[in-house]
């Protein structure tokens, strides 16, 4: 019997760690702030749950090359269609 409730407590804790994520758009302090506790604890339970933990280093790398593939694009589109906006009529 302990053990079903152990689990179910499990399930609930992961739960909760899940959607104070979502809540917070990944924001792990912001997530935590909204727990009532600390960063640390927080991602211990994201490791005891097997959540993976997003690298905010990694997130704002992969924004920055998406801007610079969206320049890249809008350079190419230039030069293939001529230096016109994509409002004009033709």
């Amino acid at each position: 019997m302990e053990s079903i409730s152990t689990a179910h407590l499990d399930q609930l804790e992961k739960t909760y760690v899940l959607e104070a994520l979502k809540r917070t758009d990944g924001n792990q302090t912001s997530a935590a702030d909204l727990l009532k506790m600390s960063v640390r604890s927080l991602r211990h339970l994201l490791d005891k749950h097997g959540i993976p933990r997003i690298d905010r280093t990694d997130a704002r790398t992969n924004a920055r090359d998406c801007r610079k593939l969206r320049a890249a694009a809008q350079l190419i589109l230039i030069h293939v269609a001529g230096p016109k906006t994509f409002d004009e009529e033709s």
